[in-house]
Formats: structure tokens, C-alpha cells, sequence
């Protein structure tokens, strides 16, 4: 599958992790919010030893992605609920383009996938600001 336009101005290794995303079967959209109440868990398991885990970029991130599935409705186009599902599990994936939680920037590049998937969507208003 193809890599939506929007995701063009991504670095090569962000956009090669998204490349395996669209080859993933589709999720059902609460078996993908099960994930992202999961990772908000792992995220502050490692947050308690690991200072340096930007918890409230973590926090906004969980709140959007929440924000955007249960949005969803499974009748909607598959290439709007794929590109959700791509967002929300490049999040998910703690070593995707950059380790999410092996410094205080590893979370930068799920906020740039998270947002361009928004409003690529429409959604603007889950836009996640740089914490």
C-alpha cells in the first residue's frame, strides 16, 4: 500500500516504519485503543526509573490518539481508518523512527506523524502542541 501524501516531508526512516504500518491488516478500533491505554501504562512504568520521558508530550499523544478512534466509526472509508490506525500504532511502536523513550525528544516524531494524520483527517482540533 501507499504511503499518504502527507507524510512526504518526513525523514526516510520515519516514513519507512510507516511503509511497514500500511501493510498491516486493519485493526478493529477497539483492539487500537486497547493498545494506546497499554502504552500509556509501559510509558509510565518506564517514566518511574527514567526521568527524562517527556510525560506530558506521553500524556497528550494518549489523550489525541483516544480522541481520534473512539471519533471513528468503523462504516468510514478504509483509507481514513487506515491512516488512524497508522498514527495511532506508530505511536504505540516505542522503536519506530526514533526510541520513544531513550531521550526527552523521542516522542517528536509520533507528534509530527499524529499530527499530519489529523489533519489529513480533518481533525485539526487534536493537533498535539510541542510539549
Amino acid at each position: 500500500m501507499l504511503l499518504h501524501p502527507a507524510f512526504d516531508g518526513l525523514d526516510e526512516t520515519t516514513r519507512t516504519a510507516l511503509l511497514d504500518l500500511c501493510d498491516e491488516p486493519m485493526m478493529a478500533l477497539p483492539a487500537l485503543i486497547a493498545e494506546v491505554v497499554d502504552y500509556r501504562r509501559h510509558i509510565l512504568d518506564v517514566a518511574a526509573t527514567q526521568p527524562h520521558v517527556n510525560i506530558e508530550l506521553a500524556e497528550a499523544l494518549v489523550q489525541g490518539s483516544l480522541a481520534l478512534l473512539t471519533g471513528l466509526d468503523a462504516n468510514q472509508p478504509e483509507t481514513e481508518l487506515r491512516l488512524a490506525q497508522i498514527a495511532v500504532r506508530y505511536f504505540v511502536l516505542e522503536d519506530d523512527g526514533e526510541g520513544d523513550l531513550t531521550s526527552i525528544g523521542g516522542l517528536e516524531d509520533d507528534r509530527q506523524v499524529f499530527n499530519i494524520a489529523v489533519e489529513a483527517l480533518g481533525k485539526p482540533e487534536l493537533v498535539v502542541e510541542k510539549a
